[in-house]
């Protein structure tokens, strides 16, 4: 098939591809989408709600603890009612939610409380008559005499369920809602207590209630805006959102079962009824959540297991359907230890699916009109473009082949065409280039490996080893071994291994990398053996390299060298360091390290400068002498800092009863471990002696 071909087919097959995954997973993208955004809505307002609950909570825990602090404190007497009325007067002036204060003193019944009727606020004294009665007054705030009284008054509140609750927990405790008087004298406000007893030296003083009605959480999942606006704005009120609360009542039989009641509800009027239904403003109590006439809400609490312990602290979603509407619904515990609440959501999918079939309704048109305009572009690019690269996919085929020389040219009316013809002529004589330039570093590469001894000399008492790795393929850092023996003459090339008692040893580090410096130092390794060939000493030697890197280097070059000469016979070492430092020595009858210092500059700076080597340094029996290239110590991990000299100082110190390739082991493997995926920028060369002990 030819390119142009190719190229016609291979984008109509895209397009097809594309939009029939559209279509395919229209309905994929759909459900996602529902779950995405219904959980954060359904997450939002359970926040919400939440939020509510634990203010409502806050007001009355507050409060009670308040009226508790004050009576232990000695500021509100228990006995005096007058006192606690008025300051119930103020707190309930304070906290607008709050339908109820009251304080029970323990060893009289006697009772006092503030509510709310639809005149205002009353305060209620009770106070105990004999063991039969009590006597009851209710007065305004700021009156001195009771607007209505009850001499015979028979209920004791020593009796009530919240008081004994508290009492036989000790603590404060919350009772479940229940339907209490209302504002207008009538039993049809739902309302939970807080009771909290009042100790003093673990005796019992009383119990304080506050009361809160449910009717602001009715108020409040009813405005919450849990509907999704459609695409014109508009929402659809036949299908909105859902919140509202139940309560989890637990059995106090062990054969009981949970029973489930809605405490909050955007109609609250669905939520209770009379327990006598031929006296509808008799008592009230609330109406089963199954029994609920607002289908939503069955529908969903059918969705919720039984076991209260599926009740989770995120949100847990459901689906479920409701008279042929799906809903998307969700449930969580109100995360308080104090009541068993749970919050419940719903909200129809058509809501959120309106957006997302129109969205996928104008993307395969979109895919459409686009297979359309990209057939006709491709069928008239095809040719101009197909040429051209055809004869660009011959010269590359060409290059591969290993052919760099310069092709036929190539020529397009196409300007992107023509740029990648040039770019690829360009990349031609790049590769040209550089495979001239690979074949000249690896042969640079071969001659400076080959001037590194092939084998060190065996010296008779001692282990010896040395490491050099370049940073890249040629190097500045070189070092070089001599065997040599005693003669009459002076130390010579040693000819026989059995014979050697010498060694002269060095190590350069020339600046920088490179093939640069690579042949700088194997200037003065062919410098060192011409003049140990030649009879020199330490001294001469270094000052004949000196003079003549001196007049070979460019400025802002230089060598930094070690030379020292190992007497195997005296097992002394002497040398002389021109930059090259620090030097280590392992002193094994202290187990330590000295650091020695160099002796003078680099090689190369100046002419005007002495070569004197240093006093011999006599080896005992497990000591060691290291020297190292200053790219080891300067090697750099991943936050900038250097490996330096006391980590190689620990590793010689670990290692020194092994010999020094094992030593040099050990010193790759910590640096590799220091620097880790780090590449490094210096080359790094050692040489390690030991004398055996």
């Amino acid at each position: 098939m030819s390119f142009r071909t190719q190229l016609i087919v291979t984008v109509l097959a895209g397009l097809l591809t594309t939009i029939l995954v559209l279509v395919v997973s229209s309905h994929w993208l759909a459900q996602s989408a529902v779950r995405d955004l219904s959980g954060q809505i359904l997450d939002q307002t359970a926040v919400r709600i939440e939020q509510q609950i634990h203010a409502l909570l806050s007001r009355a825990v507050t409060q009670s603890e308040v009226i508790e602090n004050l009576i232990l404190s000695g500021q509100l007497d228990p006995a005096d009612q007058g006192a606690l009325t008025r300051y119930f007067t103020e707190a309930m002036k304070a906290n607008p939610r709050l339908t109820y204060l009251s304080f029970c003193l323990d060893r009289d019944g006697n009772y006092c409380h503030a509510f709310r009727d639809i005149d205002g606020l009353i305060l209620r004294r009770v106070r105990r008559v004999n063991e039969a009665h009590f006597e009851m007054a209710d007065y305004r705030p700021g009156d001195s005499e009771p607007f209505r009284t009850k001499p015979e008054h028979h209920v004791d509140a020593r009796q009530r369920p919240y008081y004994r609750a508290a009492v036989d927990a000790g603590r404060q405790t919350w009772t479940e809602t229940y339907i209490f008087i209302g504002p207008q004298g009538k039993p049809d406000t739902p309302g939970v207590t807080c009771a909290t007893p009042v100790y003093r030296n673990d005796a019992l003083l009383g119990v304080v209630s506050a009361d809160f009605d449910v009717v602001a959480l009715g108020e409040y999942v009813r405005q919450l805006p849990i509907e999704v606006a459609r695409h014109d704005g508009a929402t659809d009120g036949t299908a909105r959102g859902l919140a509202f609360i139940i309560e989890n009542r637990h059995p106090r039989e062990p054969e009981g079962t949970l029973r489930r009641v809605v405490i909050a509800h955007p109609d609250p009027q669905r939520l209770i009824a009379p327990v006598d239904p031929a006296e509808p403003d008799g008592a009230q109590d609330w109406i089963d959540a199954a029994a609920l006439s607002d289908r939503r809400v069955t529908g969903l609490i059918e969705r919720i297991a039984s076991d209260e312990t599926t009740v989770t602290d995120g949100v847990q979603s459901v689906r479920f359907e409701v008279d042929g509407m799906r809903y998307l619904g969700g449930y969580k515990s109100a995360a308080s230890d104090r009541l068993d609440w749970t919050i419940c959501m719903a909200i129809p999918e058509a809501q959120l699916m309106d957006g997302v079939w129109r969205m996928n309704r104008l993307s395969v048109l979109i895919g459409l009109l686009s297979l359309v305009a990209a057939v006709v572009t491709m069928v008239l690019m095809a040719g101009r473009i197909s040429r051209p690269i055809e004869g660009l996919v011959s010269q590359t085929d060409r290059i591969r082949r290993g052919n760099l020389e310069p092709p036929p040219p190539i020529d397009s009316t196409v300007t992107e065409v023509k740029r990648l013809a040039d770019a690829h002529e360009r990349m031609r004589r790049a590769l040209q280039s550089l495979m001239k330039l690979e074949e000249d570093l690896q042969l640079a590469r071969r001659i400076q490996q080959s001037t590194l001894p092939d084998q060190l000399p065996k010296l008779q008492g001692y282990e010896l080893d040395a490491w050099c790795e370049p940073a890249e393929q040629t190097g500045g850092d070189l070092y070089d071994v001599i065997a040599l023996e005693s003669s009459p003459t002076g130390p010579r090339i040693a000819l026989e291994p059995e014979r050697v008692d010498l060694a002269m040893l060095m190590l350069s580090d020339a600046t920088g990398h490179g093939i640069g410096p690579a042949l700088s130092v194997t200037q003065v390794r062919s410098m060192l053996r011409m003049a140990v060939r030649a009879g020199g000493d330490l001294e001469s030697i270094a000052m004949h390299m000196n003079a003549q890197l001196c007049a070979d280097l460019p400025s802002g070059r230089f060598i930094t060298t070690w030379l020292g000469e190992l007497d195997v016979r005296r097992h002394a070492i002497r040398g002389f360091s021109a930059g090259q430092g620090p030097l280590l020595l392992y002193r094994a009858a202290r187990h330590d390290v000295d650091i020695i210092g160099a002796d003078t500059f680099p090689l190369g700076i100046t002419t005007d400068v002495e070569f004197e080597a240093s006093e011999s340094i006599l080896l005992n029996r497990g000591d060691i002498f290291a020297v190292m290239s200053d790219g080891i110590f300067e090697t750099f991990d991943d936050q900038g800092e250097q490996f330096g000299i006391d980590r190689v100082i620990e590793v010689i110190r670990q290692h020194h009863r092994a010999s020094p390739a094992r030593i040099l082991d050990a010193l790759r493997d910590a640096l590799a471990r220091f620097h880790g995926a780090v590449a490094q920028t210096d080359d790094r060369t050692a040489i390690v002696i030991r004398r055996a002990v």
